[in-house]
């Protein structure tokens, strides 16, 4: 069974793309 992963909105960050995700124990993860 497939499960969705939530996510940050993209944004502009220093020229690049960005948007984050966090992992079950809380911590950010930056794509």
């Amino acid at each position: 069974m497939a499960q969705a992963i939530e996510t940050t909105p993209i944004r502009d960050k220093w020229g690049a793309r960005v948007f984050y995700c966090f992992d079950p124990e809380g911590h950010r993860i930056e794509f």
